[in-house]
């Protein structure tokens, strides 16, 4: 029943509410010539098989042949196609048989006045006038010359009474003609200013996007150099007072950097492009990554920090880790920022898995903290909502984070709910399915930390950015682990370089002058198909991550991203993958004449 009215009725599909009410006219149009046309021509056929076969049996397939135009209207042909191939046949089979057996006498006829409606709405408004003219005229020349239309002769027809219907099916054709005529041409004016409505919008979505997409490469451009100076000076030997400092610009630009991603973030989910990228991960990583953010803050508040973890938790899943941490890291930080004095406590549980290889996941955040009102609670998820009060305005933040974490928990087909009232505190809870990983992706182990960088000394590492700053940043960062680092400002430089040396990793940036990292990877791609030589690892190190520009790089041949700001522990997990590539014999280490 449920296909049935799909059929007849289908659903609006991406907004085009104009087509989807054609296909519905269609639909309805072709359910009742179908039942009643189908009745009819069953009748028919019973009484005059014997004399008019060929008649008799056109009355009856007719009326289901037209079950199938529903159908069509949605085939590769446009409606308007559909509609000439649709009314053109049925004109002439109605038309044929009504002049081949009893002319206006033939109950037939009764559905020539539905074609002009019709060709209206499936070819346009003048097609519906042009075709009730046509049939009016059909339906006119029938009755006047009805002495040469074939005729039963046990019919007993009152020509009189004939007549009277003849010119009131006339007027109701034109009636139906100019009447549907007029609609079609304000539907068609409506889905005219519809399209242009969501051309515009889509203008706007696309320009937000790339405005969005330019700030982001602009304000990760100078954190590059403020987080990766950080990064940089924490592996100095510091005192206790120096490193604090040092580790107050880092919160801080973290904090910075997750105010950009949100941003990125739900621009993301209003262009429906946000994705989950299913990979194995272990919850005990989500642990160390939870603890190593937060449990500093919370006993700097004095506050009682744990993570605990139940039922199958200790098994490796298939979900997106990184999207499940921004989940529990959003609601954990607004936990810390809300609560002065108690405990935030982090459960993660995981249940017994079902029969698919499936298990659900449920991440639950518990804070002594101030609490929500239930009214403030039901705006809270919804982008740039926070709660109502002004105590709790005062702690500021966009509003953005639990609206994502709601996308983001629905994406992975789940959702979050919340507990809490005034001055008792809060629980935020988000339920995500994810799978059990078996096989070789069950193995799947986090790095230990203190991770031997030995490894690294024999690298060969060649980067090309154009910014000053950022090649500064990437010397801070890898000059004392790397045994070769060759920093060049374009990508053809990166080129001529690699023509004269040998390198074992390669890091461009997408935007550069004279060539960008994007046409420096083709290039080096290219390369190696003409010469047969293995690929080079060539990673992308930008501040451009929206996600279609990082599938462009993916196009272009590049191994993988690295997003600016760089983080250090990304960037050495990037070299040690590498680092057990090293060939034997090595040529006398490049020249750092480019280097700065």
């Amino acid at each position: 029943m449920r296909g049935l009215k799909a059929y007849i009725w289908p659903a609006v599909e991406d907004g085009d509410h104009l087509r989807a009410a054609q296909l519905r006219i269609i639909g309805v149009t072709a359910l009742t010539i179908v039942v009643f046309g189908g009745l009819a021509g069953a009748l028919n056929f019973i009484a005059n098989f014997e004399r008019f076969a060929l008649q008799a049996w056109l009355g009856l397939v007719t009326p289901l042949c037209v079950g199938g135009l529903p159908a069509l209207a949605r085939s590769r042909l446009s409606l308007r196609t559909t509609g000439l191939v649709t009314v053109g046949f049925l004109y002439l089979v109605l038309a044929g048989q009504a002049a081949s057996m009893g002319g206006m006498a033939y109950p037939i006829v009764i559905y020539l006045p539905g074609l002009p409606i019709l060709a209206a709405f499936l070819i346009g408004p003048r097609a519906g006038l042009g075709l009730g003219l046509l049939i009016s005229a059909t339906m006119g020349s029938l009755f006047v010359f009805r002495q040469w239309v074939p005729t039963p002769a046990d019919w007993d027809i009152n020509y009189y009474l004939l007549g009277w219907i003849t010119v009131s099916l006339i007027l109701l054709t034109l009636a139906a003609s100019v009447v549907c005529a007029i609609f079609a041409h304000q539907m068609a004016a409506a889905g005219a200013a519809l399209d242009e409505a969501r051309r515009r919008s889509d203008a706007a979505n696309d320009a937000k996007t790339a405005f969005l997409a330019n700030i982001s490469h602009e304000i990760r451009t100078p954190m590059n150099a403020m987080l990766g100076m950080a990064q940089a000076l924490q592996q100095e030997d510091l005192d206790d007072g120096q490193r604090d400092k040092v580790e107050t610009m880092t919160r801080s630009g973290d904090v910075l950097l997750r105010l950009v991603n949100e941003v990125l973030d739900m621009a993301r989910i209003e262009a429906g492009r946000l994705e989950i990228v299913p990979q194995p991960f272990r919850l005990t990583d989500t642990v160390a990554m939870l603890e190593g953010l937060f449990a500093g803050q919370a006993l700097e508040k004095g506050l009682d920090f744990s993570v605990r973890l139940s039922g199958e938790s200790e098994r490796v899943f298939i979900g997106d880790p990184v999207r499940i941490g921004q989940i529990l890291a959003n609601l954990t930080a607004n936990a810390i920022k809300f609560t002065k004095q108690g405990h935030v406590q982090i459960s993660l549980h995981a249940d017994v898995p079902d029969e698919t290889g499936q298990t659900r996941l449920t991440l639950s955040v518990e804070d002594s903290g101030i609490g929500i009102a239930a009214e403030d609670a039901a705006t809270l998820f919804q982008p740039f909502a926070q709660a109502g009060s002004a105590e709790m305005r005062a702690y500021g933040g966009t509003g953005l984070g639990l609206a994502i974490c709601r996308q983001l928990c629905e994406l992975m087909d789940g959702d979050i709910t919340l507990d809490s009232a005034p001055g008792e505190g809060s629980v935020f809870t988000a339920h995500i399915r994810v799978a059990i990983a078996t096989g070789d992706a069950a193995t799947a182990t986090r790095p230990a930390s203190g991770t031997d960088l030995s490894p690294l000394q024999p690298l060969r590492v060649l980067a090309a950015d154009d910014n000053p700053t950022n090649r500064l940043v990437l010397r801070a960062l890898l000059d004392s682990l790397v045994g070769t680092l060759c920093l060049v400002e374009n990508g053809q430089e990166a080129l001529d370089l690699l023509e004269a040396e040998h390198f074992d990793l390669v890091l461009l940036d997408s935007r550069m002058p004279v060539m960008d990292g994007i046409a420096a990877a083709q290039a080096i791609r290219k390369g190696e198909a003409e010469t047969g030589k293995p690929p080079l690892p060539v990673y992308a190190l930008t501040a451009n991550v929206m996600p279609e520009q990082v599938a462009e790089y993916e196009a272009a041949g590049m191994t993988g991203v690295l997003a600016k700001p760089i983080a250090r522990d990304a960037l050495i997990a990037t070299l040690l993958k590498h680092a057990n590539d090293e060939p034997a014999d090595r040529d006398t280490p490049p020249a750092r004449f480019l280097a700065e």
